[in-house]
């Protein structure tokens, strides 16, 4: 937009240029048209209209008095998605050295304003709180859900990750906009110059989480040496009641570590086999060592057991038991097990960002009888191998929930095979590598512990995994680096449940 040159000794004309300058938002050219040459006066007008959101301005002159020297004006602002907001002000001139000069004050810039004030548009709506799952407030609870479930709410009152991120709209709510004058320091307001729309605050948003359990998870998580993490599930609902990460910053490996299970994966080649005519009585047999494929697989802890049942060579984590097992079994039985336990469901399980499990069709049967112990290229969430075993206890299959989920997915599993299951489970604890859990009687713990190596040292190093179920709560464990699932892991599940009650 052209701007008239001001005549430098008329101050009807300084002024009028002034307001001309303006509504062309011209905000470097306003300084040498008033008094003041030691305000930022370009910087004030631009961050003025950047905080009111000004696309364009209008302004009106009145009538110049030439005997005060003023020039009133009406000037309308139009805000972005708001619509117009009217300003009626004064412009006062007076002589300067270099002839009259707008005289430049807070008021200037807008009616009514003083040293220490500025104008500010924001959102009125009170923002929902996320709450437990008794209805009490979680924000400042604990800094691991804070962190790594909840998530960051930016300043302008919009959530940035978590469930503040994936639940915003509804937290929200519908804000009324004001624009008001408040203290530049403290931010207090001082009046409200106008208001558009109506709004509404937003409702609270009741979580399915349990501080205490979360509790018990990170207290029981402090054993752990390095990197672990424990998921525990209401095995009746899917509702998560504690998400714990060791550190509790950084990578969240509860929800978004996907890993190699080892033989918690057993589970899933059990149902398959419960599932094919098999039964815990079932004679497998369990040597040293066997070949599948031309690669050869061996027991984490080397020897041989002979002729065993299914149910001891679960209990016992028989590698080559399951090895054997699963080149007995129908082609992609052991898929088709691991989708009715939620592997290769659709991600994310929840709202956040979370892995589920993943099993890709085996390149060989190497890699087949590999995935059958889960040192394959099977992989699962911490998260989801809590669900898991929260669908042993159950007999249903439920895509974990943090929130109300009425199109969260579930399904049954055969009758006959998680009876099977649950006596496979319960024997781990009994007569297993799960001893750690044996002194729970009332109610009894069934579990399943694994061991998974990764990496390339001589030997590998090992993941430890310890899942299981005690009354209603299933749980998962996973300890990046440990000796074995019962050794590591078990005592870390142990410490949960005594926490937990």
């Amino acid at each position: 937009m052209r701007v008239p040159s001001a005549d430098p000794a008329d101050p009807e004309s300084v002024a009028r240029t002034f307001l001309a300058t303006w509504s062309a938002q011209r905000y470097g050219d306003l300084a040498a048209l008033v008094d003041d040459q030691t305000s930022d006066v370009a910087g004030i007008y631009q961050r003025f209209a950047e905080r009111l959101g000004i696309e364009s301005i209008n302004v009106r002159p009145g009538a110049f008095d030439a005997a005060t020297k003023t020039l009133a004006y009406h000037a309308t602002l139009q805000l972005h998605e708001l619509g117009e907001l009217p300003v009626d002000n004064v412009l006062h001139v007076a002589a300067a050295g270099a002839g009259p000069k707008v005289v430049f004050t807070s008021a200037t810039v807008f009616p009514g304003l003083v040293a220490g004030q500025r104008v500010v548009r924001t959102a009125t709506a009170l923002r929902g709180r996320l709450l437990d799952d008794a209805g009490r407030p979680l924000r400042g609870v604990d800094r691991d859900l804070d962190v790594n479930v909840l998530g960051p709410v930016s300043a302008d009152g919009h959530g940035k990750g978590g469930l503040e991120l994936a639940l915003d709209r509804q937290l929200a709510g519908s804000p009324a906009t004001q624009i008001q004058v408040v203290s530049a320091t403290t931010g207090e307001l001082v009046r409200v110059v106008a208001t558009f729309g109506a709004g509404h605050d937003a409702p609270d948003v009741t979580t399915t989480l349990q501080p205490a359990v979360q509790r018990a998870a990170e207290a029981a998580l402090a054993r752990a040496r390095g990197p672990a993490a424990l998921v525990a599930i209401d095995t009746r609902t899917g509702a998560v009641r504690a998400v714990a990460n060791a550190p509790l910053t950084g990578f969240p490996s509860a929800l978004r570590g996907s890993y190699a299970p080892g033989s918690t994966f057993k589970t899933v080649t059990a149902l398959a086999a419960l599932m094919h005519g098999f039964t815990p009585a079932s004679q497998l047999d369990c040597p040293a060592t066997v070949t599948a494929g031309g690669k050869q697989f061996r027991n984490h802890e080397a020897g041989s057991r002979g002729r065993i049942s299914l149910l001891t060579a679960y209990a016992q984590s028989c590698n080559t038991a399951f090895v054997n097992l699963s080149q007995s079994l129908p082609k992609g039985s052991v898929t088709a097990a691991a989708r009715l336990l939620g592997f290769d469901a659709a991600e994310p399980l929840l709202p956040v960002p979370s892995a589920g499990g993943t099993l890709p069709p085996p390149a060989d049967t190497a890699e087949a009888a590999a995935d059958a112990i889960g040192q394959g290229r099977v992989e699962a969430s911490p998260l989801l191998m809590a669900s898991v075993a929260a669908a042993v206890a159950d007999g249903m299959w439920r895509q974990p929930r943090l929130t109300s989920c009425p199109r969260c997915s579930e399904h049954p599993l055969p009758a006959a095979a998680v009876s099977g299951l649950r006596q496979l489970m319960r024997a781990v604890v009994t007569s297993g590598t799960g001893s750690a859990l044996a002194p729970f009687a009332t109610p009894p713990v069934s579990a399943k512990t694994g061991t998974a190596e990764f990496g390339a040292g001589t030997p590998p190093s090992t993941h430890a995994w310890m899942i299981g179920f005690r009354g209603h709560l299933a749980f998962a464990v996973y300890v990046e680096t440990g000796e074995s699932g019962g050794r590591t892991a078990g005592p870390i599940a142990a410490a949960f449940l005594r926490a937990a009650g």
